[in-house]
C-alpha cells in the first residue's frame, strides 16, 4: 500500500507492508523508495507520525543518493544515452531534440527559469510517450487477467519510478523515466501493472514478475544506476 505525506514543502511517498513484526521499521532502499514494515493493527496516524519523525534522516538520505552522480555541465540524459544541451534564441520557449542534441529556444537568452521550464515540459512529454507506448505493449497481458484500464498520471516524483494504486484503479509515473533505457521503463510499467494482481512485493508478486519478464532483475538494476536523476 502506498501512502504520501507532506514535510517541509517536500513529498514523502512511502510503501506501507502490515505484517507480523514487534515495531515499526523504515527502510530506504538503493533506488530511493521507502518501506515501513508495521504490525497489523497499528493506527495509520501512529504510523505516518512515525514516518514524519524520520523525516530529517529520509530528505538526507535522498540527497546523498541525487549527489552521487552529478551529470556534466550542459547535459542530459535521454532514453539512457547522454546528450548535449544547447540554447539559441527562438520566437517561444520550447525544447526540442535535434541534430543529436537537445536544443532550448528562448525568447531571451538570459532567462534561466524559462530554460528550466521549457526543458520540463520536453522531459515530460517524452516520459509520457514513452510510457505509453510501453503500455501499449504490457496492457494486453493483464486485460487477459480482468485487470481493467486504470487512470495514468504523471509527476515528478523525488523517491520512486512509480506507483500503484490498486485500490482506486490508478497508475502514477515518474516524468524522470524519460531519461531511462527502454527496457528499464518496460520494467517499470511492468512492475506497476503487477501490483494490480499482488498489491504488495509478495513471494507471489516476484514470481510474477518472473514468468512475465524474466529479466527483471537485470532491468531493476540497470535501472537503480539512474536513480541519481530523481
Amino acid at each position: 500500500m502506498i501512502k504520501t505525506l507532506d514535510y517541509l514543502n517536500c513529498t514523502i511517498e512511502y510503501e506501507l507492508t502490515r505484517k507480523k513484526v514487534k515495531n515499526l521499521n523504515l527502510r530506504i532502499r538503493a533506488d530511493g523508495s521507502i518501506c515501513v514494515s508495521a504490525p497489523y493493527f497499528t493506527p495509520q496516524w501512529y504510523i505516518d507520525r512515525f514516518v514524519l519523525s524520520n523525516g530529517d534522516k529520509i530528505l538526507a538520505a535522498l540527497e546523498r543518493r541525487r549527489k552521487k552522480a552529478p551529470l556534466p555541465e550542459n547535459s542530459i540524459y535521454l532514453a539512457g544515452q547522454l546528450f548535449s544541451i544547447s540554447t539559441v534564441q527562438s520566437a517561444k520557449n520550447k525544447a526540442e531534440f535535434k541534430s543529436g542534441q537537445l536544443l532550448v529556444g528562448l525568447r531571451s537568452p538570459d532567462d534561466a527559469e524559462g530554460r528550466v521550464q521549457a526543458i520540463k515540459a520536453f522531459i515530460r512529454q517524452l516520459a509520457i510517450s514513452r510510457v505509453e507506448t510501453s503500455i501499449e505493449r504490457t496492457y494486453p497481458i493483464f486485460s487477459a487477467m480482468g485487470v481493467k484500464m486504470p487512470e495514468v498520471k504523471y509527476r515528478a516524483m523525488k523517491s520512486r519510478w512509480g506507483s500503484c494504486r490498486y485500490e482506486k484503479s490508478s497508475l502514477s509515473f515518474n516524468t524522470a523515466l524519460a531519461h531511462v533505457p527502454e527496457a528499464c521503463v518496460d520494467y517499470v510499467v511492468m512492475h506497476e501493472f503487477c501490483h494490480f494482481i499482488h498489491p504488495n512485493h509478495s513471494p507471489d508478486f516476484h514470481a510474477l514478475m518472473t514468468r512475465l519478464m524474466p529479466d527483471w532483475k537485470e532491468r531493476k538494476k540497470t535501472l537503480e544506476k539512474y536513480s541519481a536523476l530523481l
